[in-house]
């Protein structure tokens, strides 16, 4: 499971996986990254945010015979880090895929990001991510 922690805020740490739904056409994420909410300044563990807006993003691959398609994207769940995760999803995004890449002509990569608003100032946060297809 991949996971990540924010605390407003701070994000603490990070993870990705084991809660993958089942009948779900895709790897566990990797490449997990946190950024401010412009989407483009990394945002380290433990880092503060500028704001109450965070945005998650992480790399899902293809499954060994599933290809990625434009219905995949990640979900995440963002608690208040000293909340234990429940293995579900708090936040998705409202686009799917942003981009794919080839890797290596045979399993395909995406990246997918969702944006996550209402953070509260001051709060310590932990994140994970899932692939899901819909």
């Amino acid at each position: 499971m991949k996971r990540a922690v924010l605390a407003l805020a701070v994000l603490v740490s990070a993870a990705a996986g084991a809660w993958a739904q089942p009948g779900v056409e895709a790897t566990d994420p990797t490449g997990l990254a946190q950024f401010q909410s412009n989407g483009t300044t990394s945002l380290p563990a433990g880092g503060t945010l500028w704001s109450t807006t965070a945005v998650f993003s992480a790399v899902m691959h293809g499954a060994d015979s599933t290809p990625l398609t434009p219905e995949h994207k990640i979900r995440v769940e963002v608690r208040p880090a000293s909340v234990p995760f429940t293995n579900v999803f708090t936040d998705e995004p409202a686009t799917t895929v942003v981009s794919f890449e080839a890797n290596g002509g045979s399993i395909p990569l995406a990246t997918s990001a969702v944006t996550v608003t209402g953070l509260v100032p001051g709060q310590s946060y932990h994140w994970q991510a899932m692939t899901w297809k819909t």
